[in-house]
């Protein structure tokens, strides 16, 4: 269980559009070199696409009611020349880039064209900077080691170079992966590879065959240091487009997201697409910024153009500007599910928290209040709850009720002024949790 907070693949391939051309992406190379691994994944996202929609699986993507969570992010920089050793400023920036991206606070969200708006999707994650190591100690959150290796652009069969998480081969070893959030910035582009970041997605994840692992050891993402923050002065000098939108990419595949076109490039086939329903069909990747390209086009009501300002599209990082909704709610049920120990838990003043419920209280004008129970996993759990008055009277008394959306208590005549017990039980596990509710303020 995440500790709480009381407070007021396989390698996906990711790019930025640089000025001397459309980079090849290294997503295409492992899989088409690893052509038993593609019959899997093409295999695997038919049955899972069919498994999603037989169990409604959406609802269950369906994100919390009051809760951040809080992801401690730890930069490895390795560099072989002085250019390469990015400043703090490059890595301050790329985490405003990503806390705005996945909040969708970023400024160009005025972007989103009308039609996509309605599905614009965003996540309550707060990536911070870890303060500690693993040991405990007072801690930047940035590590930075010379290396020997000029590029790591090192390739077998598909694979792409590794050694930089590994203090052995040139590289720095990740801090436990299970409780942060491992980057590593180094030099990894070359115009053969073309390659910018490469990220691992969550061990286990059901859209994933379990073919498709990697060890705890390489958990997290690798991007290349020109595209590492805000106006990056390596991406000036070199002409490049930054933005810090490569990490913001690279992290929705460390959380499951596959590319919008999916498993097939130069194909509209539905059965190998990337799982979600609100991304318009892709046929391929987009590159530049052309808002009227319509890839697939079905010639029927509601066929919608490909979806370029897409953070998993590979369009210019001043064109891209959103997640959609079922992407969201995908990468919250995967870090849940498979990376259960990576975040911590903030809530809000007036929240508290205990084992898997968060209870709300809000106190609205007369004439009465409003009990607002809220879960922190919606599903079609059933909880009983009884309240009681704080000498012991019974208010409300073993009702029943489904926690798939907050649910409210209608405030009534009995809710004076003064303090009340709330007992909330899960009906399928016995697990039960006392709380504590002022009809003025949590007490």
């Amino acid at each position: 269980m995440a500790k709480i907070i009381f407070s007021l693949s396989f390698l996906l391939m990711g790019l930025v559009h640089f000025s001397y051309g459309q980079q090849k992406c290294g997503f295409d190379d492992f899989v088409n070199n690893n052509p038993v691994l593609k019959s899997d994944l093409i295999k695997h996202t038919e049955e899972f696409k069919a498994y999603q929609k037989q169990n409604n699986l959406r609802r269950l993507y369906t994100y919390n009611y009051d809760t951040t969570y809080v992801i401690k992010v730890v930069f490895h920089v390795l560099y072989n020349t002085p250019q390469q050793n990015i400043p703090d400023s490059c890595i301050m920036t790329q985490m405003d880039v990503l806390n705005e991206d996945f909040n969708r606070t970023n400024p160009d969200t005025i972007n989103t064209r009308d039609i996509f708006k309605p599905v614009a999707g965003k996540l309550k994650f707060k990536f911070v900077l870890a303060g500690k190591d693993p040991n405990g100690n007072p801690h930047s959150g940035i590590v930075r080691k010379t290396t020997s290796i000029s590029v790591f652009s090192q390739t077998s069969g598909g694979d792409y170079d590794s050694r930089m998480k590994f203090n052995t081969q040139g590289g720095s070893d990740a801090w436990n992966t299970d409780e942060y959030l491992n980057i590593w910035v180094c030099n990894m582009f070359t115009p053969q590879s073309g390659l910018l970041g490469y990220a691992t997605p969550p061990t286990g994840a059901v859209n994933w065959p379990s073919n498709v692992q990697f060890s705890k050891a390489q958990q997290g993402a690798s991007v290349h240091y020109y595209t590492v923050g805000r106006y990056n002065p390596n991406a000036t000098a070199n002409g490049s487009n930054s933005l810090g939108r490569t990490c913001t990419h690279e992290l929705g595949h460390y959380f499951g997201l596959f590319h919008t076109w999916g498993l097939r490039s130069n194909t509209c086939n539905v059965a190998t697409d990337d799982f979600l329903e609100d991304t318009p069909n892709t046929s391929s990747p987009n590159s530049g910024c052309n808002s009227n390209r319509n890839s697939c086009q079905w010639n029927e009501p509601g066929d919608l153009p490909d979806m370029v300002e897409n953070y998993m599209d590979y369009t210019r990082g001043s064109c891209q500007n959103t997640f959609t909704e079922d992407q969201a709610a995908m990468m919250l049920f995967n870090m849940k599910t498979y990376r259960p120990t990576l975040y911590e838990l903030e809530l809000e003043q007036d929240s508290t928290f205990v084992g898997n419920i968060a209870i709300k209280p809000v106190l609205l004008s007369n004439p009465g209040n409003r009990l607002i129970i809220g879960a922190d996993n919606y599903s079609n759990t059933i909880f009983s709850v009884s309240i009681f008055n704080n000498i012991g009277q019974t208010i409300i008394k073993d009702k029943d009720i489904v926690l798939d959306k907050p649910f409210e208590f209608i405030a009534s005549s009995f809710y004076n002024y003064g303090h009340y017990i709330v007992r909330v039980t899960n009906q399928t596990t016995g697990e039960e949790e006392i709380l504590k509710w002022s009809n003025a303020s949590l007490f």
